[in-house]
């Protein structure tokens, strides 16, 4: 089966965007520019030692006890944007665009595996779904978790692996 036309997996993206951007002006100031949780001030901290050359610890002489991959992120924005609220904005217009791209992407992965129908209720229920919505405006990782796993799924499909029983189980 073939993915979704462009201008449906144009219109996914363009709903899931506008949520996601949408959303902003209540969770900014509500989650202190995306810095509520625990864990951001972890990741963040994994992110400034790595910039100052201490390495992805999370304190001095801690060893990292967070996956490296959303700190070495925030480490490029750090690095692009300095502190403070331009780099937390840059950050979240980012994941707020990789979560749609997501969107997009889960719509185009489901229509190739179950077919058009099913592919257009996956990127519109991903679109609008009020967590995934919410996440791109926290410094965490779970948009970019999801995002990659979605793409290794359609990786896989497009390149001839078999990704249905892999995105029946997820």
């Amino acid at each position: 089966m073939g993915g979704l036309p462009w201008r449906t997996l144009a219109w996914i993206l363009g709903l899931a965007l506008a949520a996601r951007l949408l959303v902003l002006p209540y969770t900014l100031p509500r989650y202190a520019w995306g810095r509520f949780y625990p864990d951001t001030a972890q990741y963040e901290g994994m992110a400034r030692n790595l910039r100052d050359g201490k390495g992805l610890v999370v304190g001095e002489g801690a060893v990292a006890v967070r996956p490296p991959l959303y700190s070495l992120c925030l480490a490029a924005f750090h690095s692009l944007f300095g502190e403070g609220r331009a780099f937390v904005l840059a950050v979240i217009l980012a994941q707020a665009l990789l979560g749609a791209a997501t969107c997009a992407l889960t719509g185009d992965l489901t229509c190739r595996l179950f077919g058009p129908a099913a592919g257009w209720l996956a990127g519109i229920c991903t679109a609008i779904h009020p967590e995934l919505v919410l996440y791109p405006s926290l410094l965490l990782t779970e948009t970019l978790a999801v995002a990659l796993v979605v793409a290794a799924l359609w990786t896989a499909e497009r390149t001839g692996g078999s990704a249905r029983p892999a995105a029946l189980a997820a």
